[in-house]
This record gives structure tokens, sequence and C-alpha cells, in this order.
């Protein structure tokens, strides 16, 4: 089958849910012998053609905005599909989000015999919501934006021969909210690669690279540094923690434009000379970063898909802190998988990191619950088995 893919970002713009989830489908659907063509934006070093191996290759748009939707990505997306859909005759096309907005909008218009499939990690009117709880400018014109973006989707989305969902919750918002026809939208969980993200992970030189004592107890967080995510929430929960145990340590990984107001909280609190900001690390060299965590906390005030980090966590076999927002209680049963605490609630979050801190046995059957349930039900394996029985039912009807 020949694939073409559109996403305004990929890893090597941003790491994000959409992003991973990019990459990990053109990669496998390659691996399985599909010819893929990965339209993007930009490269940050103005790279404009990767061959990845035989099966795979990525165009970057000279010109467009790297890793952003713009006048220029949807003329020139447009314009690419055109060029090598004139020599491959794709058999279908895959939406990450919007991508490829400007090829359904010349398909409904013209007739394009080629079935269009989106998939969606949340939608601009759920992220509106979100953003307007915050009470900041910042994030007040983000829901402007979105908003207008909202209008934009409940024109067009519903044209689309498919919709895949990362979580109910999500496909619930497009059902009710952007008016897509219910038959058309599919629930098809993020998949993890369960070998890569491992309880079997050596830790011990991660350990001494980051000068963390052996002795010491470590709260993972890997996230955006976004004011949504809730990192400023984990922060001031952490500081109420070692006022009664020292021998914790906390580890924020990410990067964004709130990290330097949440080391600023750090240092209001006293609390910098246990908090270690990390920065951003390639997904490829994540999963030692999970694995050096005892605990992991995802704090998040957004409403969430299905966040990946919390997938990873759980496949690394590391009990999982979460909020009980979005996506998130769909595959975390609280006190079965992981736990769950109200978004925003810093005595709950504090007393769930104790119950953690303190119960050897809890940790230790969550742990393994949490890594048996990701085996069982969310490898990358199952979600693009899936994701080709949703492209075989579009093929059959066109």
């Amino acid at each position: 089958m020949k694939i073409c893919i559109l996403s305004r970002s990929i890893p090597e713009h941003s790491i994000g849910g959409m992003e991973i989830h990019c990459w990990i489908v053109a990669c496998v659907f390659a691996k399985r012998e599909h010819k893929v063509k990965l339209i993007t934006t930009s490269h940050p070093k103005g790279i404009e053609y990767k061959k990845i191996d035989k099966n795979l290759e990525v165009f970057y748009l000279k010109g467009t905005k790297p890793g952003k939707y713009s006048k220029t990505w949807w003329e020139r997306s447009l314009q690419k599909f055109f060029e090598l859909n004139s020599v491959e005759k794709f058999d279908v096309v895959l939406s990450e989000s919007s991508g490829a907005l400007s090829v359904l909008k010349y398909k409904v218009k013209n007739q394009l015999n080629i079935p269009i499939i989106l998939v969606m990690h949340g939608t601009a009117i759920r992220d509106a919501i979100s953003q307007l709880k915050q009470l900041s400018i910042r994030s007040t014109l983000a829901a402007v934006k979105n908003y207008i973006f909202s209008l934009r989707d409940i024109r067009w989305i519903k044209y689309s021969d498919a919709v895949i969902a990362c979580s109910d919750e999500v496909a619930k918002s497009l059902i009710e909210q952007l008016k897509v026809p219910k038959e058309k939208v599919y629930t098809i969980l993020n998949g993890v690669d369960t070998e890569k993200f491992s309880p079997y992970i050596d830790t011990l030189t991660l350990r001494k690279q980051l000068n963390i004592s052996e002795e010491y107890k470590v709260i993972t967080c890997i996230t955006r540094l976004k004011l949504e995510k809730g990192v400023h929430i984990l922060l001031k929960a952490f500081k109420e923690v070692i006022q009664q145990r020292q021998n914790v340590f906390l580890m924020i990984v990410g990067s964004g434009n709130y990290q330097e107001k949440l080391k600023d909280i750090s240092k209001e609190l006293n609390i910098e000379e246990k908090v270690k900001f990390i920065g951003s690390i390639s997904h490829e060299n994540l999963a030692g970063y999970y694995a050096v965590g005892d605990i992991f906390v995802f704090p998040t005030l957004a409403k969430e898909g299905l966040p990946w980090v919390v997938l990873e966590a759980m496949s690394c076999g590391r009990p999982v802190i979460a909020s009980r927002i979005g996506g998130i209680p769909q595959i975390i049963k609280d006190s079965e998988n992981g736990l769950l605490f109200e978004p925003g609630n810093i005595n709950e979050l504090k007393e769930k990191i104790f119950l953690l801190l303190e119960n050897y046995e809890i940790c230790k059957k969550l742990s393994k619950n949490a890594r048996d349930y990701v085996v069982q039900n969310l490898s990358q394996e199952k979600m693009i088995d899936e994701t080709l029985r949703v492209i075989s039912k579009c093929l059959i009807k066109m």
C-alpha cells in the first residue's frame, strides 16, 4: 500500500503526542513493507529531504514555519501532495490532526478519489476550554485562537472518510462538539514500543551521570514545561513531601515557555537543591529517564487525549500518579494499575506520593499491573493493526 502522511510537526520539531504517534506509524508502516511518504514543515536545520529507509521518505517544506500551521503550509503541502501523487498514486492519506486539511478541502470541492483519515489527539475546542480555566492573558489569547480553529475544524473534519480518536473522551468530543458522524469515528488507543520502554533497563550509569545517590527515592515528571501541564502543582506538593522525608529527589525532564518560571518557583519554595531540571531529551533516549524514577507523576491541568508519557512510564513498570482528566482515567484504574488525583489538588497529590514512598508492596503491585496492562492493551503493534483495519474499511467503501 502507498501511504501519504501529512503532519505539521514530527519529533525533529517537537516532542509531543502527535509527533510521537506520527513517527511510530510512519516507521512501523514502512517496516511492514508499505511505501510511506511523510510531508511536514521545514526542518530546523534547513534539510529538505530524508530517506529513512527503502520504504520511508520525509519531505520538509522549505519556507514554512517549523512545526506550525500557516498559509504557506496549506499551500505547499497541497502542492507537494499532488507532486508526489502524480508519481505514486497514493492509496490513502493519513492526516495527523489537521495536517492534511488542504488536501481534504480539495477532495470535497473536486472529488479526489483517495480516502483521507484524520488522527485526532484532542480538539481545538477542548484545548480552548482548558486554557480559559487557567485565567491568564496568555492562556486566554490561546483559547481565542483555538476557538477560531475549532470553527474551521467543525466545517471540514466531518467530510473525512474516517477520524481516529486516541481515547473515548476525544471520540465523544469529535461527535458532540465537532459534529463528526458517529459512524466515521474510531477509537484507537496510542501504542508503546514495549521492548524499548521496559522495566529491564540498567539505571546505575544514568544515576551516576545525574549525580543522584542510590539512597534517594526519585520522583520523575516528563512533560512539556507549559502552565497547563501543572508542574507547579507538583513542585508545591513536593515541598510538603520533603518537609517529612529528606531522601527524595525530583527530576523534571522537558522544556517549554514556563521553564524559567518553574525554576523561580522551586527557588521561592526553597527546594531547588532537591529538584533537577534536565531539559529536553530525545525520544530515542527517554526510556532511561523513566527507569531512573521510583515514582512517575503527571500533574496536568489540561484535557489530555491519551498522554504518551503516562503510557511509557507504565510500560517501564513505574507506579504512576496522574491527574483524573481527559483520557487518562480510561487507562489508569485508580489503585489497580496507578493512582489518580483531582487536577490541581496539591494536598491529594502529596498524599498519593507519600502512599507510594511508604508502601513498597503497593508500588510493586501498581508497577506490575501497569506493565501488564500496557503489554496486553497498548502495544504499538496493536495500534498499527487497528489503524490498518480502519484504512481497509475506507478503501472498501471507495
